[in-house]
């Protein structure tokens, strides 16, 4: 059950008596008479907690999707760089101790012999010549020049492409500290004033305690750098992680908040330098770095 985070017998979900005979799989001829009358109004066996997955169509995921071809407004700005970016590119494969066949590789489509090159790495697959382990290394230093530009780009274009994620980053932390300071007897609430976030609507959306996010790799790379600059590591490959941890200090009358880099401990401006800090300051200056800009308006008015 996800590593012990979601064991079962520990939800309260139940359904409405006038549901009872309609919430069941879409399968025709299939007697469900017993089940139902098994678990009454439970809405699954044995407390099973729900695990809620929400998509978003690619067109208009602006969290976790946006790129050239969804957002034309970013492809302009990065088409801006591309000749800079293939110029240094170019500098560091002639430099590289390649062979000259497969520094033509790299001058005809550098981007594409790269995708190839990595996967050969990542599945062990053998090549030419005993060239893999360079050919991987000049594409990673390639990658990491590309990175850095992009999120250069970013500086200009206000944080677009990862605003929306950094939006609920914030509104999920302050959610957090909220919900903390009133267990422990700091402040009292009243229904309207409980925070919510955008990702709220669903069973098992009221109050999770834990968030997985699936994307590239090279949406994941700007993301790394608008939470902690160069700190981290680049480029990033496959099953790459970004790690996001709340603990809770007994000493504290605030939760604290640490950011992990393919599980390296890094520090970053949202915690004024340091390699933690507390929640409420980490939503601060998470709040201060976004934008009040429209990102789907943005997006969608050039297409």
């Amino acid at each position: 059950m996800l590593l012990g985070l979601y064991p079962p017998g520990k939800n309260n979900y139940k359904i409405e008596a006038s549901q009872k005979y309609n919430a069941v799989p879409p399968v025709d001829g299939f007697d469900f008479g017993p089940w139902i009358e098994e678990l009454g109004l439970a809405a699954l066996p044995f407390q099973t907690t729900i695990f809620p997955i929400q998509m978003n169509g690619w067109s208009y995921d602006y969290m976790l999707a946006l790129d050239d071809e969804n957002c034309p407004k970013r492809k302009t700005a990065r088409d801006a760089v591309k000749s800079e970016i293939d110029t240094a590119v170019q500098a560091e494969v002639a430099s590289s101790p390649l062979a000259e066949p497969v520094k033509a590789h790299f001058k005809s489509d550098w981007e594409g012999f790269c995708d190839y090159v990595t996967w050969a790495y990542t599945e062990s697959v053998e090549l030419q010549d005993g060239m893999q382990d360079r050919a991987f290394a000049t594409c990673q230093a390639c990658r990491k020049i590309q990175a850095q530009k992009y999120a250069q780009v970013e500086g200009t274009l206000k944080g677009l492409s990862t605003q929306m994620l950094r939006k609920h980053l914030k509104d999920q932390t302050q959610k957090w500290v909220q919900k903390y300071q009133v267990e422990t007897g700091q402040i009292a609430l009243q229904q309207k004033d409980k925070r919510k976030t955008s990702l709220e609507g669903t069973a098992g959306t009221e109050n999770p305690q834990y968030f997985m996010f699936w994307t590239n790799e090279r949406l994941l790379e700007l993301i790394s750098q608008s939470l902690v600059a160069d700190a981290g590591p680049l480029p990033l490959g496959p099953s790459s992680t970004i790690v996001i941890e709340f603990t809770q200090a007994s000493s504290s009358s605030d939760l604290n908040v640490g950011v992990y880099v393919n599980d390296q401990l890094l520090k970053t401006s949202l915690c004024d330098g340091a390699d933690s800090c507390t929640a409420s300051k980490f939503a601060s200056n998470l709040e201060k770095s976004i934008d009040t800009q429209d990102v789907t308006k943005i997006c969608q008015e050039a297409k």
